[in-house]
């Protein structure tokens, strides 16, 4: 058995169980199987927060067929947010190149002082919703793995 079919059993056992201890054995399952695939984070936060079988289903459903396109989400970003966060992450990325390059030493093939970081995690400070906007608006580059980096600038003449 596989682990959509084990998600599958488990909204069934959720639906018609009548015993307390079961139905909660199987939420806790569940949700630690779906922790294991990329789902939307708001559709898995209202199956487990709320208990809602519904959710669990068309968390499942999401999961089985995960090339459907997602919603987009319904409430906007203010302007001076987006602003704020690329402002932190492109302080966040100087500082950790800063970090990297202090501690090179004075090992030859680190004689350059040029350290290439050039993509990281962006800080917790705001909400992933925030970076996946600030890459669909081209501000910040989305290099996959919940990494993000500046996009290249062409040289100026």
């Amino acid at each position: 058995m596989n682990a959509i079919q084990k998600l599958r059993q488990l909204h069934q056992t959720i639906a018609t169980a009548t015993n307390g201890f079961e139905i909660e054995d199987a939420w806790t399952l569940a949700k630690r199987l779906c922790s294991r695939y990329p789902v939307a984070p708001d559709l898995q936060a209202r199956a487990f927060d709320n208990k809602d079988k519904d959710a669990l289903a068309q968390l499942i459903d999401q999961i089985e067929n995960p090339n459907q396109p997602t919603p987009a989400p319904a409430e906007d970003i203010p302007e001076r947010e987006l602003l704020d966060a690329l402002k932190l992450f492109r302080k966040r990325l100087a500082s950790t190149k800063l970090d990297q390059e202090s501690k090179l030493g004075s090992h030859a093939l680190a004689s350059s002082g040029r350290v290439g970081v050039m993509s990281m995690e962006p800080p917790h400070d705001y909400p992933k919703r925030v970076w996946k906007e600030l890459a669909r608006r081209g501000m910040i580059r989305d290099d996959g793995q919940g990494f993000y980096s500046i996009p290249s600038q062409p040289a100026k003449d």
